[in-house]
Formats: structure tokens, C-alpha cells, sequence
């Protein structure tokens, strides 16, 4: 078997395999640490010598030429302490212009060498000046691996200017890029600090073993770091699900070359209020092998469809993302909408594999639009259609793949721009791609229970469902969640409240956001009592969240809309079931039209006052000029005008038994004693 690099070891390979099995100190960081340009007798041995004292290995990509007589000692002295020997060329050119012939032979000279010296062949090759290209990568049996440098063959750089910025920048998953050639003695003076600190530093966390490239994932965005890819590398940690995941970002700004410079690798932070508790949950997520740029590179994103172990497609391309543009046309390259890119990607799957069952994709789609994956497959087949790519192509479509609806559920609050400097202090490694999210998350896919033994999430234990309807989840999410927001942000704010943080704190506001969940929501609903109960607690620890800053304001963007889809419904219900109006619903609409009742409106805001300042109204216009005219209406007759106004509810809402009636009492009560009081009487 293959002997690699027991230091701290992981190596971060370009095609997406990222970490080798190691023997690891107690406390692992999983660094590689690897020299280039050797053997060199005199700098070789010194630095074997260092590494011997420290009981750790390294990894040395060889030059074939400077492989002698007089230096194979060398290859078989860090050999036979259990080093890494590997590839860097014959004659380290610049290798992306040499011809197919001299590409071939520059790496099979040098793996000869290894193989008669060691018995082994390498497995990893590293292009000098870590320059490569398509070609390159087709031709090369080898597996690509860079790292990263600190620049240690410049003279200039003393040794501890090098060791300085190895620890400095050094993190979980780096590859340590030194030199091993002529003269480079104060690089064998700094790993001797460089080696006991990282090893004294340790990471004792997840770092994912060599696996296939399984996934694919249409958007790098902090929503999808933070929730597919975490629940991807808990499944890769607890189930063996031993998946990679390729990012494709979804727009043209040149996102990829971040991800690529850190190797994938990136720290979320899940953050929040759970059981009682403050909590705050690192973990270095290590499923994602790169990034790729479909407008720098479309080419490379159409050859991961040639990968037989790619399954997987999960995308999140904002609402706005399944959309069907005519004009996309199947040569553009790319395809301007997301579903024309994966058409095409589609497409080049069923030339490859198109006879082979079992070898189409489980999409998993997560934007946040109504069944999400029945409209991207409706796009899809728009697109193949159009584009005559055939009824084969469209039968393999409908048969071999699996479009799934999905539910995401998780606040994801991302990069901490004010907090990240403090943050890599306290981690001691830079990381430009920190993610932070609240601790809740819940993943409900729609699809055969099938999709089960591919994607092990029971054996996990993560809080992701596969049912055949996810829509009751929904329901759930929208009503409870969503609607509890709509519900008491609007009451909160008139009551002298800014934060919903806060607002868990006042025992009055919590307590009638409560017995609206849990009085008159959850009676609406037709799920578990239990399961909706527990739901709802979570929903007041998530509110309570420490971590995120959630305005009322903010909220209340566009609440008459949102009162109507995620209120309304259960007003409506709550009435057919119990025969009786829900006081705290009820008294939800009056707190609406109250915070609405504006005074003057400039630039599509409408300006209302709460006790001694003043505040902005956003909707749609037509809303917002409703209000305006309104302004000097009583309370009854403002009531009368908003509840008749179908435009807004699409129904008139006098004709629910007593409901203009009692929402008059309120606004009353409000206007005359304040919202606070309200709610202190229902709660």
C-alpha cells in the first residue's frame, strides 16, 4: 500500500480528493507538509534529519534529472522513513507549452525513476510553478496537487521571516509548498519552528478523506455553505457518505479563485440559543474540492458530467434562477439562465452515459420558489425541447433523473464582516470564506424513499426528511414561523420594540406570539401535534438567537402580502374549525392597519409616527397610496375600507362572521392605550 504523509496531513488535490489516511499526532491539524525541487544532497538530508527528530513525515515531489547516483540515497532514506516520493516533472519547464510527446515524457522519466528506486509509483504531481491546463490534466495518469508557498527559494527571505508567515497563515487542510533544492539552508533553519508549532497547534476536527467527486452544486453562496455543504460533510463524517462536492458559481463575477486559493476548506460557524443555552458550534467544512467558473471555463464544468461517480446536482440560484428564457440558445457557452446551463450539462451526461441506467442525476433544488424542482425540470425539458435534443434525451430526462422539491430551513447570516478580523485571530489562520448561520436547520426533500441508500441521511441522524409530500412542511414553516413573524413584529414595534431578540425577552410580546402558535396556528394544522409543539419551540430559541440582529423593521417589509399568505390562512381555518374568530390573529390585522396608518409619503415610503418618531412603511405603491388616502379615517372606517379591499386579500374580508367588528375594537384600543396593552390583555 501507498505510504503518505503522517505530519499532520491533508492533502488538498485539484481534481477534488482531499484528504490522504495519515498516522496523526494525538491532536491532528491535517497539514501536509511537502518539499519540491529535490533531491538535493546537503539541504535533503537536513531536512530529513528534522523531520526524524519530530517523528513526522513529509512529502517530496522529485525533478527525474536531479536524480543521480549520488542522490538516490536520499529518495531511499525519506522513503524508508515512510515519506511521500512523488512527481514534479523531469526538467521542471513550463509545462502548458510543451506538445502532447514532451508533457508524456517529462512525467514518465521521472515516475520510471521513482518506481525503480522505490517499487512504487507515484501517485500525485505537481506541475512546476504550478502552472497547468486541460491538456495537461487528460494526459497525466497522475493526480494534481498543489499547495501553498511562501516564497522560500528568494534569498531575501530570512528564516524566520518564512516560518513567521507559515504559522500565520497556516489552517486546517493547508499544503505547506517548501523547497528542498541548492542553498536553501534557512529553510531547513525555519521548519525546525514551523514543525513543533503546528504540531503543538493541532485541529482536532472532521477533515474529510480522499473521495469522488459526487456533487455538483450550482451556486458557492453563503445559504449553500452553510447548509447543503454542512449537511453533505456531516454525512460524509457520520454515514460514509464519501462525497466531494464541485461548486459552479451560478453568475459571472469571479468568485471561484477564493475557494480555489483555500483549497475548498472554509469555517462555519453555527451560532444561536438552544436548549436554555447560548451556543456557538465551529466546524471546518472539507466536502468541497473547488470551484469552478462556467464563464471562464465552461468546458471544465461540461466535463464533470463525464465523471461516472457523480450523482448529485443541488442548486440554489436565488428565486429569480428557475426561470425559462427563450433566447438561451444550446451553443452558448454558457447558457445565460441556470436551467439552460444544466440542460446543456445534461445533455453532455446522456452522450456519455445515456445507455447506462442508473446514471442520470438527483437534483436537489433549494430556491426558495413554490416546487422548486417540478419548475426547474418543467424548464428543462422547455429547453430540450426547443433546442431538438431529441425525444431520447427527453425520455432520459423524465426517467433517469429524479427532480426533487425541497424545504430549506436555516437563517444563514454569512461572512462577519465586522467580527471576521477578531475571528481568525482567535483561529490563528486566515479564512476569507467564514460562513455563519443559526444552529436550527431542517431539509425535507421530495422524492421516493429510495433516494435513502444513496443518500444516507437516517444513518447520520440530520434533521433531513425524504417524504413524497413536502408540502405540509411548508405549511408548517409558513405559518408558524413565517406567519408568527408577520403576526407580532407589526404590535412589537408600535409597543416600542426594534429587535426580535428583545422581543423574546418582553414575557407580554413572547407570550402573545406564543398563544398565537400554539392557540390558534397549530389547531390549523394538520401535522403531529406533538411534532408542530416541538417545531414552535424551536421557532421562539431560534428568535432568542444572540448572533443575529433580526430589525422588526426589516420584517415588516411588504406585510400586507405576507399577511395575506402566511396570517390569513390560518384565520380562515382556525374560524371553519372552531366556528369563532382567534383573538390574537385577529388582533394581528388590527396591529397591520395601525402600523400602515402613515401621514406623508416620498420616494414609494409611507412616513408613520410611533409615540416620538417616526418610521417608514415599505410596500408595493398601490398599497402605500390605499393608506395615504385614508390617513384622516376613522377607526371604523379605516377598518370598513381595508377589509373591503379585495385587491389586497383577493376576497372581502366583512364576510368572515364579526371579524370587521372585533379588528374596529382593537384599532380602537390601540389608538387609545397602545399596542402593549393589547397584547398584554390576549397574552
Amino acid at each position: 500500500m501507498k505510504r503518505i504523509l503522517p505530519l499532520l496531513v491533508l492533502c488538498l488535490l485539484l481534481t477534488g480528493c482531499v484528504a490522504l489516511p495519515v498516522t496523526a499526532p494525538a491532536e491532528p491539524m491535517y497539514l501536509a507538509l511537502t518539499f519540491d525541487d529535490g533531491p538535493t544532497p546537503g539541504i535533503t538530508d537536513q531536512v530529513l534529519d528534522v523531520l526524524k527528530e519530530n517523528d513526522i513525515v513529509a512529502s517530496f515531489f522529485l525533478i527525474g534529472q536531479k536524480i543521480t547516483e549520488q542522490s538516490e540515497y536520499l529518495i531511499r532514506r525519506a522513503y524508508d522513513m515512510g515519506c511521500s516520493i512523488e512527481n514534479h516533472s523531469k526538467t521542471h519547464p513550463g509545462m502548458p507549452e510543451l506538445n502532447d510527446r514532451e508533457i508524456l515524457d517529462e512525467v514518465s522519466y521521472t515516475t520510471e525513476q521513482i518506481v525503480r528506486i522505490t517499487g512504487e509509483k507515484p501517485e500525485f504531481f505537481r506541475p512546476p510553478y504550478i502552472s497547468y491546463n486541460q491538456k495537461m490534466y487528460d494526459l497525466i495518469d497522475l493526480t494534481f496537487i498543489c499547495g501553498y508557498g511562501c516564497e522560500d527559494w528568494e534569498p531575501s527571505v530570512t528564516a524566520k521571516e518564512r516560518a513567521d508567515r507559515i504559522l500565520r497563515d497556516a489552517k486546517p487542510g493547508f499544503i505547506i509548498l517548501l523547497h528542498d533544492m541548492e542553498g536553501n539552508t534557512q529553510t531547513v533553519e525555519a521548519i525546525k519552528t514551523i514543525i513543533p508549532a503546528l504540531k503543538e497547534q493541532g485541529y482536532d476536527g472532521y477533515l474529510l478523506e480522499s473521495a469522488p467527486e459526487r456533487v455538483l452544486q450550482f451556486g458557492e453562496g453563503n445559504f449553500l455553505r452553510a447548509f447543503v455543504d454542512y449537511f453533505i460533510d456531516e454525512l460524509n463524517e457520520k454515514a460514509g457518505f464519501n462525497s466531494k462536492v464541485v461548486l459552479c458559481q451560478p453568475i459571472a463575477p469571479d468568485l471561484d479563485d477564493r475557494f480555489n486559493e483555500q483549497e475548498g476548506l472554509y469555517t462555519l460557524f453555527l451560532r444561536g440559543f438552544q436548549d436554555g443555552k447560548k451556543i456557538n458550534k465551529k466546524r471546518v467544512i472539507s466536502c468541497v474540492s473547488r470551484c469552478l467558473n462556467p464563464y471562464k471555463d465552461f468546458e471544465a464544468v461540461l466535463a464533470c458530467a463525464d465523471n461516472p461517480d457523480l450523482r448529485f446536482i443541488a442548486c440554489n440560484t436565488t428565486e429569480a434562477g428557475i426561470t425559462y428564457d427563450s433566447s438561451c440558445q444550446f451553443n452558448d457557452v454558457p447558457a445565460g439562465s441556470y436551467p439552460g446551463k444544466l440542460t446543456q450539462f445534461m445533455y453532455r451526461r446522456f452522450q456519455k452515459f445515456g445507455q447506462e441506467a442508473g446514471k442520470g442525476f438527483i437534483i436537489l433544488s433549494c430556491e426558495l420558489i413554490e416546487d422548486n424542482g417540478k419548475e426547474l425540470e418543467k424548464c428543462v425539458l422547455k429547453y430540450a425541447t426547443q433546442w431538438n435534443l431529441g425525444e431520447d434525451f427527453i425520455n432520459w430526462i423524465k426517467t433517469e433523473n429524479i427532480f426533487c422539491s425541497t424545504l430549506v430551513d436555516r437563517i444563514v447570516t454569512g461572512y462577519p464582516r465586522t467580527e471576521a478580523a477578531a475571528i481568525c485571530e482567535e483561529l490563528g489562520y486566515e479564512d476569507n470564506l467564514i460562513d455563519t448561520g443559526e444552529i436550527f436547520g431542517f431539509w425535507v426533500i421530495e422524492g421516493p424513499q429510495s433516494i435513502k441508500d444513496e443518500f444516507p441521511v437516517d444513518k447520520a441522524n440530520l434533521p433531513i426528511l425524504i417524504t413524497d409530500n413536502h408540502k405540509p412542511y411548508k405549511q408548517r414553516k409558513v405559518r408558524i414561523l413565517n406567519g408568527a413573524h408577520t403576526s407580532f413584529v407589526l404590535g412589537a414595534y408600535l409597543a416600542g420594540q426594534d429587535i426580535v431578540r428583545d422581543c423574546m425577552n418582553d414575557d407580554v410580546i413572547c407570550g402573545f406570539m406564543n398563544k398565537t402558535i400554539y392557540d390558534e396556528i397549530i389547531p390549523t394544522l394538520d401535522l403531529p401535534k406533538t411534532e408542530l409543539e416541538n417545531f414552535a419551540a424551536a421557532v421562539t430559541e431560534r428568535f432568542k438567537n444572540p448572533f443575529i440582529d433580526h430589525a422588526l423593521l426589516s420584517i415588516s417589509l411588504n406585510s400586507t402580502s405576507k399577511w395575506k399568505a402566511r396570517v390569513m390562512p390560518s384565520l380562515k381555518k382556525y374560524v371553519e374549525r372552531k366556528g369563532t374568530l382567534p383573538a390574537c390573529i385577529t388582533a394581528s390585522f388590527a396591529f397591520y392597519i395601525a402600523f400602515y396608518n402613515g401621514y406623508a409619503m416620498s420616494e414609494d415610503v409611507l412616513t408613520a409616527k410611533r409615540a416620538a418618531n417616526e418610521y417608514t412603511v415599505k410596500d408595493d405603491k398601490a398599497v402605500l397610496e390605499f393608506y395615504l388616502a385614508h390617513k384622516d379615517d376613522s377607526a371604523a372606517d379605516l377598518v370598513h375600507a381595508v377589509c373591503t379591499n379585495t385587491s389586497f386579500w383577493g376576497e372581502d374580508l366583512t364576510q368572515i362572521s364579526g371579524f370587521e367588528a372585533v379588528v374596529c375594537n382593537y384599532l380602537t384600543q390601540i389608538r387609545e392605550n397602545g399596542a402593549y396593552e393589547v397584547m398584554k390583555a390576549l397574552a
